[in-house]
């Protein structure tokens, strides 16, 4: 490999890694946004103002941020394959996936409790005729709160080896898997045919999990140690294209192209969504063809907005950022810290006299900043950070 291909792969890396984080980072904005929903009174913390715009952009990025992250985890787990080996992919993921899960999980339930009690204490959760019932710490019902995406990821890995092993028997000669590489690449290159495809595994998903609540999409796989179908296939899909798109020369590129027509396409479909949908429920609120359509635009406006985000990444990020990298190291901490967090600003400002969208700016900027705080003198210098980000970086000297 030549030192200016080398240069490119890297710069590509750099800005797929940029897509996985924001997708976390998205999640951030998302759960901030909850309180302010427009008819929803089920969120730990209510606040008197509410917002159709921020409702709809809650919708908007719930649609596709776990799809997101979930497709550039399968590519960047293969990567790592690739570098190190069965043994060392093993090794890493165990390190820096699973026992993040076994550590963090009661530190963030401990804080998480402490947010609620403050919440009740300020008069800011919600009022109902019965108490919620205590958490079931069952094989159902275990509370897996929102680090549910590394239980899920450890699932997906562990069935990415088997079934990589499976396949490596059966298809000694590689004709298969080539076959597969061919067919990939022209989905990749023809606009619109991987999102069809994907949408119609997608949707039919969705229709087939009871009590499905469209407005929520995936459901997510918060509670139990047996996710549900509609999450475990929806992002196990996604999981599984990044991985066979790592085998491709190509890799995403085909998609800088195409970054445009998906882009505007989701957004054409995320407002179709909105329109049908109507009001929302936060439950079980369309039935027969309505139903039916509904699932296929908010399938295809997932894979476009992920695809067209992956696209617009590779077509415009061409060389690394210091602040980016920096942003993307940090969104891992950033994210299994912050929904207590949250909780507690949103708390503190349920009762202030002012309009939910600059609310929600606050609780972000707020919460942002002293996130960003802890990961740089309590996590990027010490053995956490090695834990979470692979290496300890230095304290003073940049990003080196």
């Amino acid at each position: 490999m030549t030192d200016q291909t080398a240069a490119a792969a890297s710069e590509r890396l750099h800005a797929l890694d940029l897509v996985r984080a924001a997708a976390l980072l998205l999640g951030i904005v998302f759960h901030a946004a909850l309180p302010f929903m427009a008819d929803y009174d089920l969120w730990l913390a209510l606040d008197q103002e509410r917002s159709r715009p921020v409702t709809w952009l809650a919708f908007t990025l719930h649609t596709f941020r776990m799809t997101t992250f979930f497709l550039l985890a399968g590519y960047f787990g293969r990567l790592l394959l690739v570098r190190r080996g069965t043994r060392g992919f093993v090794s890493d993921r165990a390190r820096r996936i699973l026992l993040p899960l076994l550590i963090f999980w009661l530190p963030v339930m401990i804080l998480y409790v402490l947010a609620l009690i403050l919440a009740a204490s300020l008069g800011a959760t919600p009022v109902t005729d019965e108490p919620a019932p205590p958490p079931e710490f069952t094989l159902t019902g275990f509370p897996l709160t929102h680090l549910w995406f590394l239980y899920v990821l450890v699932l997906l890995y562990a069935a990415a080896l088997i079934l990589r092993t499976l396949v490596a028997a059966i298809d000694r000669t590689e004709t298969m898997r080539k076959a597969a590489d061919r067919a990939l690449e022209v989905a990749l290159r023809v606009p619109f045919a991987l999102p069809l495809l994907l949408t119609v595994a997608v949707a039919a998903l969705l229709l087939g999990q009871p009590a499905w609540a469209e407005w929520w999409g995936i459901p997510t796989p918060d509670r139990g140690f047996l996710p549900n179908r509609a999450a475990l296939g929806g992002f196990g899909l996604a999981f599984g294209l990044g991985w066979l798109v790592h085998r491709s020369k190509l890799g995403f590129m085909p998609l800088s192209r195409l970054w445009a027509p998906y882009l505007i396409a989701a957004l054409a479909l995320t407002v179709s969504c909105l329109w049908l949908i109507g009001p929302p429920m936060f439950e079980p609120q369309l039935a027969g063809q309505e139903r039916l359509i509904f699932a296929g635009l908010y399938a295809a406006a997932a894979w476009c907005w992920t695809l067209g985000l992956v696209g617009a990444a590779l077509r415009f990020i061409r060389h690394e950022s210091p602040v980016i990298r920096y942003l993307a190291d940090s969104s891992y901490w950033l994210y299994i810290v912050h929904l207590p967090l949250l909780v507690a600003l949103e708390a503190l400002v349920a009762h202030w006299p002012v309009p939910a969208e600059l609310k929600l700016l606050l609780i972000v900027a707020v919460a942002s900043g002293l996130m960003l705080v802890s990961y740089h003198y309590l996590v990027r210098a010490t053995f956490i950070g090695t834990l979470l980000n692979g290496r300890r970086y230095p304290r003073k000297g940049g990003t080196a």
